[in-house]
């Protein structure tokens, strides 16, 4: 489960770790001041027209809206040259980054994109006329802070950080590519007030940073709706031909499949067959011994060893299979009816749940396709000789 947990981790957070990384590396370099003036005037537009292209294109709604705010935000950087308090304005950005990672992952009505677009450009003035007003009660909350002990920008940095911790739990709670990167501009954003000397200025999070780890969020979302099937998490059969294309003999292949699914379907609906097929998917995550499981299809599974023989994973494969059985299913979904009412089927009611699994094992120069073909041979005997049990085919 470690190892499960650690890859999911990998998966959401590597790339825009490593983004941010190799960037503050950069800034460290002596040589990064002679591209910096270049990098400033190509990056923004660029890196710009990137995203938007790559979020419209995939329906990445959240970071279309992210980008348009950074640009939003370096322009009225640039239409007001040394007034702006960053503190103020990343704290703002930081709570319209909140907001987007809060909205649904599909594509929106051109009405909906004009009227946020529209407010998100309002707030700046309006975050401008509470710094510089003379209104009584600007006046007023300008004076609590200044009661104070902590600075302008103690304060955003805390909510900030607090902001962060959210994203971090809702991209690792719901696997959520987006909200990971939205995490990472938040990171940089914090940086650059802790110590300017890091990030060296605060306006390269939104000319620089911020649009660099929203374009390697574009191409890791791409990747992920790509290879990666969205309903139990595992990697997906496209995912899988890849794998094999470049694993050389021995491994062994296990192909795992839901009995009976069908009748799942069809006695308490489409919505807690799904349910079943992400309970599965979780117990065959979690197979060890460096097996890498793939959704293969409909209620079928993948499982591929690399460098281990099939009578070596033989016993971790029984274990799945057992750990189904014992746990079995509650149906806890609920389904429309032919008479228009909501009526609850099996609701919190225990039912089993069992797989079969067919097992062979590539040697020498074998190929893909004939260990693949073995091990659906051993599958569909598993079948026949009466479901809930694993078959090998050497």
């Amino acid at each position: 489960m470690f190892a499960v947990t650690l890859r999911r981790l990998a998966g959401l957070f590597g790339p825009g770790g490593i983004t941010l990384f190799l960037l503050l590396w950069f800034f460290s370099l002596p040589v990064s001041i002679y591209w910096l003036p270049v990098i400033r005037l190509v990056a923004p537009l660029l890196l710009a027209f990137l995203v938007v292209i790559l979020s419209l294109r995939f329906g990445l709604v959240r970071l279309f809206y992210a980008e348009i705010l950074l640009l939003m935000a370096l322009s009225w950087v640039a239409l007001h040259p040394g007034s702006v308090q960053f503190s103020g304005m990343f704290l703002v950005i930081g709570i319209d980054l909140l907001i987007f990672s809060l909205m649904p992952a599909r594509k929106t009505m051109a009405i909906d994109t004009v009227v946020r677009l529209g407010l998100m450009f309002a707030q700046f003035p309006l975050c401008a006329f509470l710094v510089t007003g003379d209104a009584g009660i600007v006046v007023a909350v300008r004076r609590g802070l200044a009661t104070t002990d902590f600075s302008a920008d103690t304060i955003a940095v805390g909510a900030m950080a607090l902001a962060a911790l959210f994203l971090l739990w809702r991209a690792f709670r719901r696997d959520d590519v987006e909200s990971a990167g939205l995490f990472w501009i938040m990171a940089a954003m914090i940086l650059a007030l802790v110590d300017e000397k890091v990030l060296v200025m605060p306006e390269y999070v939104l000319y620089l940073m911020g649009p660099l780890l929203l374009f390697t969020v574009c191409l890791e979302a791409a990747y992920d709706l790509a290879f990666r099937d969205r309903l139990t998490g595992l990697a997906a059969r496209r995912a899988m031909d890849d794998f094999l294309r470049r694993l050389r003999p021995p491994y062994a292949v296990a192909m795992v499949d839901i009995d009976f699914f069908k009748k799942f379907n069809d006695r308490f609906g489409h919505d807690v067959g799904d349910q079943v097929l992400a309970k599965v998917a979780s117990l065959i995550a979690a197979v060890g011994g460096g097996g890498r499981p793939f959704r293969y299809g409909g209620e079928e599974f993948a499982i591929v060893f690399p460098g281990r023989r099939y009578d070596r994973v033989e016993p971790r494969l029984e274990r799945l299979r057992q750990r189904v059985e014992d746990e079995g299913f509650t149906v806890r979904g609920i389904r429309k009816n032919g008479g228009g009412w909501w009526a609850r089927r099996g609701g919190g009611r225990q039912v089993g749940l069992t797989i079969s699994i067919g097992l062979a094992g590539a040697v020498g120069g074998e190929t893909t396709a004939a260990a693949m073909k073995k091990a659906d041979q051993a599958l569909y005997r598993a079948k026949k000789r009466g479901r809930n049990q694993v078959c090998i085919n050497t």
